[in-house]
């Protein structure tokens, strides 16, 4: 155990290193009683002051996003100064060497990271501190119990404190990530006294934000460090507004950018706010740059937001939108149109079990909004079909687009470290990015089946209660011309003067003329009910009902796959730290090299002739269903356009009719006695004044049925209540039945 060392408090080896720099070394220690793991940063006795300095720092640094001092120390052996500090897994830097993040940091990811690097350096500048040494290494990661990230600021060596107004003329800092000036001082002017103030912060920030959204540092000239008089250029002349420029041949130009790169997928707002924030941070003329309080308001106005996840079902595509806590529906739709160029009145929005506005009111704040997941956002459905397409991505789909970088995916025959590494490294990106698109694949299938299970359910109970509805008013109008038709045979018959036979006559055709215009109206209702329903039985048939993508097993293949080729990176890692190894070493390396490039293969095939073509079924035949349903769709408000005139037309007659009763009365039972041409008197005409006035009094019920035919209506609603997620559909125009 000669490696066994330790302090008053800890244990640790020499071997648990974590990290090791010019001025210190960092090991893993074990708390003696509690046996809870800490870092112990142990300083070179040659650091003096510079030590104390940063434990004086961390002491008065305490922050949940700084990284947190437990306590001062000393090594047993030599004596030296140890400060102990919590124990985080690994920093920024790591993460990003990730093969799952070649591209930077998952956009859900990165807003975590934004948010807590913003206010670890709140309160820094409170504190009136400069880092001074910004960089992805000196971010550390900490996870909570749920797993989520926490990132914190760490290592205070060079902190130092300054005010906005003050400068300071010590060089520290790391080369891709310093400001232009004090580059300039370190590497081109050979240490020339200068002076620096806080922007040196600020453009450092920059550039560690810039890699941990794209997973490449800013500038990048060819050869990188080799080239320091390059970068030096690039960085002192670049033009405002750029925020990024590679060189990519030794005598190439270089290539500038005013916007993130097409590799980094988030969404379009969430890139036009950050590519002006990094503008401002990355920008030498002071008049233009941010300061740290015009930063500040600018990165609060970026996280002040409450995020929604949207699915739109046309082009297959999820994205965030990021609103203002007090924004409402409207300001919803505005932000889905800005992200994807389909206009509110095309927007269709569903979330779980129904339609969005049946969930929260057009006037609820979106912080009331229930939250959203990449695997239960709200769901965009056009009102329109494929064929009224306005904007190019809802025709280019994510899945079809070439994402494989292009390095050499084969070993050279010879044995050689760094490049094997770097190939092994290639591979392993390769491999993380189509796990991504699988597993992004599995979700955009099973929320095409959910839409469309859900919304032929709402359909279905929508149609049915159409078809009540249908079936009740053909009865009425039956009803009612079974009680027209006597009424109007003894209104024929009936001897009455010659004025109100007239009278009479023009009533009886009017009624007639009137009942053929109802039938007429109750067939159109019948005939298009048929078709909607035949219709909605083939829309059924269009998605399969059993869900075969769950069923296969391409995520934990994949999942595995990239596992196994994590394994042969870090052999590879391992063995170019040795630099040499015996023959039969050498053997096991080209095999390990051989089932790198098997894995690689293995995971190609995976997506190109399984699960891709499984997603572009599940879509085509989403494509297919939603066309069909935007036809139903048209159906359905025809024939409520046809209720609508049903009903218009059967009250009309109803009320018109009704008010005749009085004179019809009168004339059937003789009351005009005057005149001398009626007497009720036989049985004949007694039987008849008994028949017409039933059929009066029936006639007199028809208003109290066109009530009814409305309050059954209304209690078929009342049973479909309990499916109030279900009834209103994720088409408006279709849950509207009977407004009156």
């Amino acid at each position: 155990m000669a490696n066994l060392n330790g302090t008053e408090n800890h244990v640790f080896t020499k071997d648990d290193v974590i990290g090791k720099g010019a001025t210190c070394e960092v090991y893993r220690g074990i708390h003696k009683i509690t046996g809870e793991t800490h870092a112990l940063k142990i300083f070179e006795h040659k650091m003096g002051h510079a030590s104390t300095r940063e434990i004086q720092a961390l002491n008065r640094l305490q922050h949940p996003n700084i990284v947190k001092f437990l306590g001062q120390e000393t090594e047993s052996q030599s004596k030296r100064l140890v400060a102990v500090m919590e124990f985080c897994e690994k920093s920024l830097y790591n993460v990003l060497c990730e093969p799952e993040n070649v591209y930077g940091l998952p956009e859900e990811e990165f807003y975590i990271f934004f948010r807590h690097i913003v206010e670890g350096m709140k309160h820094l500048r409170q504190h009136g501190f400069l880092h001074r040494d910004i960089k992805p290494g000196n971010i550390l990661v900490a996870f909570e119990e749920d797993g989520s990230s926490v990132y914190k600021l760490s290592d205070f060596g060079t902190a130092k404190p300054v005010m906005e107004t003050e400068a300071f003329q010590s060089l520290v800092g790391t080369e891709e990530y310093l400001h232009p000036d004090i580059f300039k001082a370190a590497f081109i002017d050979n240490y020339t006294p200068r002076t620096f103030d806080v922007s040196a912060d600020l453009w450092s920030l920059g550039a560690t934000v810039y890699h941990a959204a794209t997973g490449n540092v800013p500038f990048r000239p060819y050869l990188g460090r080799e080239n320091r008089v390059m970068m030096f250029n690039m960085i002192a002349q670049k033009e405002y507004g750029v925020i990024s420029g590679e060189q990519k041949s030794s005598t190439g130009n270089v290539v500038w950018n005013r916007e993130l790169p097409a590799t980094c997928t988030y969404s379009k707002w969430l890139k036009e706010r950050l590519t002006t924030i990094l503008a401002k941070l990355m920008e030498k003329d002071l008049r233009l740059a941010h300061t740290f309080e015009t930063f500040f308001v600018a990165a609060d106005d970026l996280l002040d937001r409450w995020v929604l996840h949207v699915f739109s079902t046309t082009s297959a595509k999820s994205f965030q939108i990021y609103m203002k806590k007090d924004n409402k529906y409207s300001d919803v739709q505005e932000s889905i149109y800005f992200e994807t160029n389909i206009p509110a009145d095309d927007q269709i929005l569903c979330f779980d079990e129904g339609y969005l506005k049946t969930v929260v009111s057009e006037t609820e704040p979106v912080q009331n909004y229930p939250v959203t997941t990449i695997s239960s956002p709200l769901v965009l459905i056009r009102n329109t079909g494929l064929t009224d397409c306005v904007h190019h991505e809802e025709v280019c789909f994510w899945y079809n687009s070439s994402f494989l970088p292009d390095p050499a995916h084969t070993f050279p025959i010879a044995v050689h470290l760094d490049n094997d590494l770097r190939v092994g490294r290639a591979l392993c990106q390769n491999i993380a990015s189509i796990q991504k698109r699988i597993n992004l694949g599995c979700i955009t299938q099973e929320l095409f089946y959910k839409t469309i299970s859900r919304a032929t359910q709402w359909k279905n109970i929508l149609i049915d209660n159409l078809g009540l509805e249908t079936r009740l008013y053909k009865e009425r109008v039956k009803d009612i011309s079974v009680m027209s038709c006597p009424v109007m045979n003894n209104m024929v018959s009936m001897p009455t003067m010659e004025i109100g036979k007239q009278s009479l006559e023009m009533d009886i055709n009017t009624m007639d003329s009137e009942l053929i215009a109802i039938h007429t109206a109750v067939k159109e209702c019948v005939t298009i009910m048929e078709k909607i329903k035949s219709s909605s039985e083939s829309t059924s048939k269009v998605f399969p009902k059993t869900k075969e993508w769950l069923e296969n097993k391409c995520q934990r293949r994949i999942q595995r796959l990239l596992q196994q080729a994590k394994e042969k990176k870090m052999k590879f890692e391992e063995r170019r730290r040795q630099r040499t190894f015996p023959y039969h070493e050498e053997q096991l390396h080209k095999f390990d090299r051989k089932e790198m490039i098997e894995l690689h293969q293995k995971s190609i095939v995976l997506w190109k002739d399984q699960c891709k073509p499984d997603l572009e079924k599940s879509h085509e035949n989403f494509l297919r269903w939603h066309r069909e349903l935007t036809v139903i769709q048209k159906d359905i408000e025809q024939l409520q356009a046809e209720i609508n005139d049903l009903k218009a037309k059967l009250k009309d007659f109803v009320k018109k009719h009704a008010k005749n009763n009085s004179q019809l009365r009168k004339s059937s039972l003789g009351v005009t006695e005057s005149s001398g041409y009626y007497t009720p008197k036989s049985r004949k005409s007694a039987k008849r004044k008994d028949l017409t006035q039933t059929l009066i009094t029936q006639l007199d019920s028809l208003t109290s049925d066109m009530s009814d035919l409305k309050k059954d209506v209304s209690e078929s609603n009342e049973q479909l209540k309990s499916l109030e997620q279900l009834t209103n559909s994720d088409f408006p125009e279709l849950k509207n039945f009977v407004d009156s």
